[in-house]
């Protein structure tokens, strides 16, 4: 590629004095004196005053010179030269102060430069692996090409709840439950409790566990024994609301007559509560259904603007890189079908900039000199996963492809150009450091005021200006 460097040159302009003089009759033609230091010619209008008088006085009356008129020019011409000198030694200087002026605070330079750039078509497929960057080179090394760094957004559970109305009846059946906690006293022997297990209340009421469970053994602190405990949740062994209850005791039934009778028991953490037998009115599955995608789509908005809003500057995050898992257990409450819960978490990869743009220069330009690139439209590029992504939570590879049209620019060191530019002249110095940049393809500079011949000594009045036309 050929580079082309343009300055703003600057040539002093020609000045060219020319004076007509009009005269009626032949005067005669006064000696100069030698040029003065601004190379113009003066001439001593002191000379020979009676020659000099008929360019002064033009005045006569019958055909001949009137002497009065004469002397009264003559005198006025004294009396204003003295004046007219004066104003125009001031004029040099202030013109002079405000060329100093102009040059002191109106001083400085614009750089236009056109970096080396490229427009690539790209359809590529990589591996997008979590922290890449900080494995040890000989790690990195074996994985081979392809692969991308990225770091991993992850946003916690989150919910958004509505309530809707309940339009159709129906008649259901719910049993109580609630959360107890069982403790072991008996041995440092952890104990197996299958599942159905029946806890019965103070009250005489039996509730079960719906899966098994292993309660801890006894430990020792402090010289003190500590029960081994777990928290499980009971649910009412018949639906109804005579299954409620606040918070109680329990023993296990099925270890009386056993000494684990007594060195295992419960005790409730929460009421218990939700038991009902009847009909009671509801919401349409219609409206639940689409209460649940309403509330689904509100909240993936929210954690995706949650989400933006975390990433680091020089990184991107693309909408096909979000994976958000909604627990779809809870949307709708059993015991209170009129309230819709959606509960989420997001977890997002993001790259950074440097890096992918890089990739994308190693795979599309040959040959690449491996200096600093960065896509200018990163964001315009589509990125996919190349298979779907089942677990976000426990991501490590993850395979997609990124196409498009890709700017690729290379990187200038503007800061440290300005440094470089502070102080040199416009023409060759421009040109000798403009040189010195692989990365800028093409520039020009303005200078000001236009008769400086010089960049400015301070950086902070140079600007660049990056354009890639």
């Amino acid at each position: 590629m050929t580079r082309r460097i343009i300055q703003d040159v600057v040539f002093p302009s020609k000045r060219t004095t020319k004076e007509e003089v009009k005269q009626s009759s032949p005067e005669p033609v006064l000696p100069a004196r030698p040029p003065n230091e601004r190379g113009q010619a003066t001439h001593d209008f002191a000379a020979q005053a009676g020659d000099f008088l008929p360019r002064l006085v033009k005045k006569q009356e019958g055909g001949e010179l009137n002497s009065s008129a004469w002397i009264k020019n003559t005198n006025n011409t004294s009396s204003k030269s003295p004046r007219m000198v004066l104003w125009v030694v001031a004029t040099v200087v202030f013109v002079g102060m405000l060329g100093v002026v102009l040059s002191t605070f109106f001083s400085g330079a614009t750089v236009k430069i056109v970096p080396l750039n490229k427009t690539v078509s790209l359809a590529i497929d990589f591996t997008a692996r979590e922290n890449a960057a900080d494995l040890p080179a000989e790690t990195e090394a074996s994985t081979g090409k392809g692969i991308v760094s990225y770091q991993k957004i992850p946003l916690p559970l989150e919910e958004k709840s509505e309530d809707i109305p309940t339009t159709v009846e129906k008649k259901i059946t719910r049993k109580a439950s609630g959360k107890i906690k069982i403790f072991n006293e008996y041995s440092t022997v952890s104990q197996r409790l299958i599942k159905n297990t029946r806890f019965e209340s103070a009250s005489g009421k039996i509730y079960r566990i719906d899966n098994s469970i292993v309660v801890p053994g006894m430990s020792t602190l402090g010289g003190k024994s500590i029960p081994g405990s777990i928290e499980v949740t009971v649910y009412g062994d018949a639906p109804g609301e005579e299954y409620n209850s606040s918070a109680t005791d329990f023993t296990i039934p099925g270890f009386k007559g056993d000494p684990r009778y007594a060195k295992f028991y419960a005790r409730s953490q929460t009421p218990l509560e939700g038991g009902f037998s009847g009909t009671i009115k509801v919401p349409s599955p219609e409206d639940q259904k689409s209460a649940v995608l309403r509330l689904k789509e509100a909240l993936r908005s929210d954690l995706i603007k949650k989400a933006r809003a975390q990433i680091p500057e020089g990184f991107i995050l693309y909408d096909n890189a979000i994976f958000i898992v909604f627990d779809d257990l809870e949307a709708i409450n059993t015991q209170n079908p009129a309230h819709i819960t959606v509960k989420g978490s997001l977890y997002g990869i993001m790259f950074n900039k440097g890096a992918l743009s890089k990739f994308i220069a190693e795979e599309t330009i040959d040959p690449y000199d491996g200096n600093p690139v960065l896509v200018r439209n990163l964001a315009d590029l589509e990125l996919k996963p190349k298979n779907e992504v089942l677990d976000p939570a426990n991501l490590k590879d993850v395979l997609f492809s990124i196409s498009g049209e890709a700017v690729v620019v290379w990187n200038v060191d503007t800061e440290k150009l300005k440094n470089e530019l502070a102080g040199v002249s416009k023409s060759d110095g421009f040109k000798n450091i403009i040189t010195k940049y692989a990365s800028i393809w093409r520039a020009e500079a303005v200078v000001r005021p236009f008769w400086k011949m010089d960049f400015p000594q301070n950086s902070e009045k140079i600007t660049i200006e990056e354009t890639l036309k």
